[in-house]
């Protein structure tokens, strides 16, 4: 009876350990699909060596539609949704609309995404996809 008594600690931990390990590997396993279908979606990280001063610190872009980013240099962190729309990233958020711009991003040829006020010119902010 003792042996019973200890040790069914030990085998709600392990049941409890099997259905997080479960549930972690379902959830990766979402986002890998998640991201083959919308290579946009993920966590990105500003590239290093931008040609120009960088405000955030890092760019949640979600299956839903959403994203988020990380602001630094106390600039309030944003949030909004997107929309694909020929192959490219639109961002939009209330204060965007404010100044009547939209955030457009691609992937470029080494896998970057590459951010610019809406305009088709060769400057803007380049970030890395943060790895699962």
């Amino acid at each position: 009876m003792k042996t019973i008594i200890r040790s069914t600690p030990i085998c709600l931990l392990m049941l409890a350990a099997s259905i997080y390990a479960t549930a972690v590997s379902s959830i990766i396993a979402r986002a890998k699909s998640a991201q083959e279908k919308n290579p946009f979606v993920g966590v990105w990280e500003p590239a290093p060596n931008q040609d120009m001063e960088v405000f955030v610190e890092s760019l949640w872009i979600d299956e839903d539609g959403t994203f988020a980013a990380k602001m630094t240099g106390g600039r309030e962190n944003q949030k909004g949704t997107y929309k694909i729309q020929g192959g490219k990233l639109l961002l939009e958020t209330e204060e965007f609309k404010k100044h009547n711009f939209v955030f457009q991003g691609v992937i470029t040829d080494d896998g970057q995404l590459k951010l610019t006020k809406g305009t088709d010119d060769d400057k803007g902010i380049y970030f890395k996809k943060k790895q699962l």
